[in-house]
C-alpha cells in the first residue's frame, strides 16, 4: 500500500517531472517525495502523508482597511403628474403600381 495518498480529483504537475495524479501515485511513491521536497506546501493535497512536512505559507501582507466614507444620496424632488408624451403616427400614401406592358 502507498504511502502517499492524493486527494480525489488533484492533478499536479512541476517543471522536469511527470504529472502528478492517483494513476502514476499508485506504483511508486518516490515521484510524490520528489514534488513535496520542491514545494513543501503541496502537502494539503495529499489525504495522506507518511511523517511530519511542515507546510510553509506563502508570504502575505495585510494591511488596516481603511476608513469608508459614508455618502448620502441626495434627495430629488419627483414632480407628482408627469406628463405623457403625445404621438403622431403618419401613413405614408402609397404609390400604384405601374401597369406592364402587355404585347
Amino acid at each position: 500500500m502507498n504511502k502517499y495518498v492524493l486527494k480525489r480529483g488533484v492533478f499536479l504537475r512541476q517543471i522536469g517531472l511527470t504529472p502528478l495524479c492517483e494513476g502514476t501515485l499508485r506504483n511508486n511513491d518516490e515521484l510524490a517525495e520528489k514534488y513535496l521536497k520542491n514545494d513543501p506546501s503541496l502537502v494539503k493535497y495529499f489525504s495522506a502523508v507518511p511523517g511530519k512536512h511542515e507546510f510553509i505559507p506563502q508570504p502575505t501582507t495585510t494591511k488596516a482597511p481603511e476608513p469608508i466614507e459614508i455618502i448620502e444620496p441626495k434627495k430629488v424632488e419627483v414632480p407628482k403628474k408627469v406628463e405623457v408624451p403625445t404621438v403622431e403616427v403618419i401613413k405614408a400614401e402609397r404609390k400604384p403600381r405601374r401597369a406592364k406592358n402587355r404585347k
